[in-house]
């Protein structure tokens, strides 16, 4: 289940933390049988499955890549496990071969219908979409990207995260919940 698997991200990460330092982790999850997850399996388990199986797998390679981005405000104590909330996941997906990111980007819009589903990526509650509650043009690394902001809490205990999405050199779709995250992937590819 959901709870579960989040548990054993952040233990796996705290592993990786301890022996590597580091902030940016590739991660193949793995089912029964220790054969890694489908993103049809992965968005399921996460509770995120209004995310168009059907598209990514008509158009995308199935060997995706699965990152953790390690926050620094979780940074304090290398060796200690991380809290889900210091944990902030990302997807790449590759292109299927004489597939065009052009012709798709009508396709990989209809992603912003799907909010709740998209809030489900993030390992904890991201809270409700702030402003007008639609996605917004931006810009990271100098790329274009298209960004939904959430806001959880009031006051001093507010926190705003932003899911993020863009293609990248021509054939790369990155989603990230967290922008230092993105900048981290779009560096490994």
């Amino acid at each position: 289940d959901r709870a579960s698997f989040v548990r054993t991200l952040a233990d796996a990460v705290g592993l990786e933390i301890a022996a590597e330092k580091g902030d940016f982790y590739e991660i193949v999850p793995r089912g029964l049988n220790d054969v890694p997850y489908s993103w049809i399996e992965l968005t399921t388990l996460l509770g995120a499955s209004g995310v168009s199986p059907d598209f990514f797998s008509a158009n995308f390679e199935r060997d995706y890549t699965f990152f953790v981005f390690k926050s620094p405000s979780g940074a304090a104590q290398a060796s200690a496990s991380p809290s889900a909330s210091n944990l902030f996941p990302g997807h790449i997906f590759k292109l299927q071969k004489g597939k065009s990111p052009l012709l798709l980007q009508r396709d990989v819009l209809t992603l912003e219908s799907h909010i709740e589903a998209l809030a489900n990526l993030f390992l904890t509650d991201p809270g409700v979409p702030s402003g007008d509650g639609t996605f917004q043009d931006t810009q990271i690394s100098g790329q274009p990207t298209r960004s939904l902001t959430f806001k959880s809490g009031t006051g001093t205990t507010a926190r705003i995260q932003t899911f993020r999405y863009g293609w990248f050199f021509g054939k790369y779709l990155i989603m990230s919940t967290n922008d230092e995250g993105l900048k981290a992937a779009i560096e490994r590819l």
